[in-house]
C-alpha cells in the first residue's frame, strides 16, 4: 500500500493519474447508483420530486457559498504561504463557524418559506406531487450545513496534498449508498434515496473531521466569527458571487421550464446529463484538488513560459482523457441507454429522448473540458473580475436561449444552450488566458479539437456500418469503443504528441510479454 501511495505522490502528474483512476472508480460507483435508481423509480414524478427538492438544496448552498468553495484552496495557499500556517487556521475556524450559523438560519426561512419556494422550481406539479415535494424540501433541510461543511474540510485536505483521502473515504459512503438504496427501495420507495444519501453523507464528515485532527492536528469547533478573519476569503470570492447567482437563477428557470413539459420530463433530462455530469465531474475534481494549486504557485514561483507548459500538459492530457467519453456519448448514445437504463420501472419507450439528449451532453462534454481548465488558469492568477464578467454575459445569453427556444425544441433545448454557453466561455478564455501565449494556446486547442472531430466521424461511420451487420448493442458498443482507442492513439503517435511515449511504452512492453 505505501509503495502505491508513494508512486502516485511523486509528481503532480501521477496525482492526477492516481486521482483520475480513483474518481474513475467513484464515477463508476455514482453511475451504478443512477442504474439502480432508473431500475426502482424510472422517469416517475416521485423522482421528479426527488430531483426538484435536491436542486432546491443545492442552488441554495451554490448561490451561499459556491464562489468559496470555488477560491477557497487558491485562498487558503496564499494566506499560507504569504502569512503563516497559524493564521490560515484561525481564519478556516471562523469561516466554517460563519458557514455553519448562516446555514442554520438560512435552513429556517427555506422551512418556512417551502410552498412558494416549489411553486418556484416546479409550478408544473399537481397538488399530490407537490405535496411530495414539500415534505422531501423539508426532511433534506438539514443536509445543506453537512454538504458544505463537507465540501470546506475537503477543500483543506486538499490544500496539504492529503488529495486521496476525501476521495477514498466517499468511495466508501458511495458503496454504502447503493446497498441502502438496493435494500430500502422496496419498503420505503424514494424516500430510501434520502435515508441513503443522509447516512452516507455524515459518515463521510466525520472520517474528515477525524483525519484532520489526527494526521494534521487541526481541530475545529464553533467559535465566534470574526470578520477580519473570514474577509480575505470572502473578498476573494467577492467578484464571482454574481456569477452564481446567474448560474443558479439557470437551474431554476431550466427546473421550472422542464416541469412544464410534463410527468417524467426532469428525470428524463437528469438521466441523460448524469452521464455527463460524471466524467465532467471528475475533470472538475482533478482540475480544483491538483491543478488551480499547482497553477497558483507557478503563478507566485514560476516564468510565465513555465505556467503556460504545465498548463498545456494537463490541458492535453484532460482533452485526450474526454475525446473517448464524448465520443461515445454522442455516436452510441441509444446502445449506452438501452445497456444502462432499460430496466425494471424505466420502459423502452424513453430509450429516444433521453438518447437524443445523451448525444447533445456528449458534444457539450468536450467544449466543457476546454472551458475547466482555463478557468482554473484564469482564477490562479487572481483575474476573478474578468471571469465575473464573461461568465455574466454567457448566462444571460443561456437564460434567454432557454426561454426562447424552450416550447419548440423541447428538453433538447437545455444540453444545448449549455453547451453553446461553455463554448463562448472557454473560447474567450483561452485567447486571453496567458499574454504573450496566446497563438500557442489557439494551436494547441485546434489541435485537439481536430483529433476530437477525426475521432468522432470515423467512429460514426463504424457504427452505421457495424448497425447493418450486428444485432447484438453490447458487441457493437465493445466494437465501436476499441475504434476510438486505436484511432486517438494512432494520432497521438503520428502528431508525435507528448503523450505518444506513454502509448509507445505500453506497446513494447505487450510486446515483450508476447515474446516471452
Amino acid at each position: 500500500m505505501k509503495k502505491i501511495k508513494d508512486y502516485f505522490t511523486q509528481s503532480s502528474r501521477r496525482t492526477s493519474v492516481g486521482l483520475g483512476i480513483l474518481k474513475l472508480v467513484k464515477a463508476v460507483l455514482t453511475f451504478f447508483i443512477l442504474v439502480v435508481s432508473a431500475k426502482y423509480f424510472g422517469a416517475s414524478s416521485d423522482r421528479d420530486t426527488w430531483i426538484i427538492a435536491g436542486s432546491i438544496i443545492t442552488v441554495t448552498i451554490q448561490i451561499l457559498f459556491g464562489p468559496i468553495n470555488e477560491t477557497f484552496i487558491t485562498k487558503y495557499i496564499h494566506i499560507r504561504e504569504e502569512i503563516s500556517e497559524k493564521v490560515v487556521v484561525e481564519s478556516t475556524n471562523s469561516l466554517v463557524s460563519s458557514i455553519v450559523i448562516l446555514s442554520i438560519s438560512v435552513s429556517g426561512l427555506i422551512f418556512l418559506f417551502a410552498s412558494p419556494i416549489a411553486d418556484l422550481f416546479a409550478p408544473g406539479l399537481d397538488h399530490l406531487e407537490k405535496s411530495t415535494l414539500l415534505a422531501m424540501i423539508k426532511i433534506l433541510i438539514p443536509s445543506l450545513i453537512i454538504l458544505e461543511v463537507t465540501a470546506i474540510l475537503s477543500s483543506i485536505l486538499n490544500a496539504y496534498k492529503s488529495f486521496f483521502i476525501p476521495d477514498l473515504f466517499s468511495f466508501i459512503s458511495l458503496i454504502l449508498n447503493i446497498v441502502l438504496i438496493i435494500f430500502l427501495s422496496p419498503a420505503i420507495g424514494i424516500y430510501s434515496l434520502i435515508v441513503s444519501s443522509y447516512l452516507s453523507s455524515v459518515l463521510l464528515l466525520f472520517i474528515l473531521i477525524r483525519q484532520l485532527r489526527v494526521k494534521f492536528k487541526i481541530n475545529f469547533g464553533l467559535v465566534i466569527p470574526q470578520y477580519r478573519l473570514i474577509k480575505p476569503f470572502f473578498l476573494f470570492a467577492l467578484p464571482i458571487y454574481i456569477n452564481y447567482l446567474f448560474s443558479q437563477t439557470d437551474v431554476i428557470i431550466e427546473r421550472n421550464l422542464t416541469s412544464s413539459l410534463g410527468e417524467g420530463s426532469v428525470s428524463i433530462l437528469d438521466y441523460a446529463r448524469k452521464f455527463s455530469e460524471l466524467p465532467a465531474g471528475m475533470l472538475v475534481s482533478i482540475a480544483t484538488t491538483v491543478l488551480t494549486p499547482l497553477l497558483s504557485l507557478y503563478f507566485v514561483k514560476h516564468t510565465k513560459k513555465e505556467l503556460f507548459e504545465e498548463t498545456q500538459k494537463y490541458f492535453r492530457f484532460l482533452i485526450l482523457l474526454i475525446i473517448p467519453i464524448s465520443t461515445m456519448f454522442f455516436v452510441a448514445a441509444r446502445d449506452i441507454v438501452t445497456i444502462t437504463l432499460v430496466h425494471g420501472k424505466f420502459s423502452d419507450k424513453l430509450t429516444d429522448p433521453t438518447s437524443t439528449l445523451l448525444q447533445w451532453y456528449g458534444l457539450g462534454l468536450f467544449v466543457n473540458t476546454i472551458y475547466i481548465v482555463y478557468t482554473q488558469l484564469i482564477i490562479a492568477q487572481k483575474r476573478i473580475y474578468f471571469f465575473s464578467k464573461i461568465v455574466i454575459v454567457t448566462y444571460i445569453v443561456k437564460i434567454c436561449f432557454n426561454l426562447f427556444f424552450y416550447k419548440i425544441i423541447g428538453l433538447s433545448t437545455f444540453p444545448i444552450s449549455s453547451m453553446l454557453a461553455n463554448l463562448i466561455m472557454g473560447a474567450i478564455m483561452l485567447s486571453t488566458a496567458l499574454t504573450g501565449f496566446t497563438k500557442k494556446v489557439l494551436y494547441q486547442t485546434l489541435l485537439m479539437t481536430s483529433i476530437f472531430f477525426t475521432v468522432a466521424i470515423s467512429s460514426y461511420f463504424i457504427h452505421h456500418i457495424l448497425q447493418e451487420y450486428l444485432a447484438n448493442v453490447y458487441v457493437i458498443t465493445a466494437l465501436v469503443l476499441t475504434w476510438v482507442l486505436i484511432v486517438e492513439a494512432v494520432l497521438i503517435t503520428l502528431l508525435k504528441l507528448e503523450e505518444a511515449s506513454v502509448i509507445l511504452n505500453f506497446v513494447k512492453s505487450i510486446q515483450n510479454r508476447a515474446n516471452k
